[in-house]
């Protein structure tokens, strides 16, 4: 409260300081886990893009590294088609396949 309008007192003035800081620190493990989702689906997206150039392309590659990130490919022989898969790791073993016509 006001005293003598003089201002706030210094309780008051760290009262506030102390909400203000609770709430900016309950954020901080959201906007972790948030840049963590994006991180995750920067990753998904450059191996799907990378897994249908693959085949698009014909190539034949064992493994190709995209912004620090190793991709490995893996094919899997079948009639009448083929299963392609890309697979990586960031914190756990991911992976995408996709079936393709000889």
């Amino acid at each position: 409260m006001l005293r003598n309008n003089r201002g706030a007192s210094v309780v008051e003035s760290l009262l506030a300081f102390s909400i203000w800081s609770l709430f900016a620190l309950s954020l901080i493990p959201q906007l972790i886990l948030l840049y963590e989702t994006r991180s995750n689906i920067k990753e998904e997206a450059a191996a799907y893009k990378l897994l249908f150039e693959n085949i698009a392309l014909q190539k034949e590659l064992n493994s190709i590294e995209n912004q620090g990130i190793t991709y490995h490919f893996q094919t899997m022989e079948g009639k009448p088609y083929q299963k392609k898969c890309i697979y990586w790791e960031n914190s756990e073993r991911k992976e995408i396949c996709a079936n393709t016509f000889e």
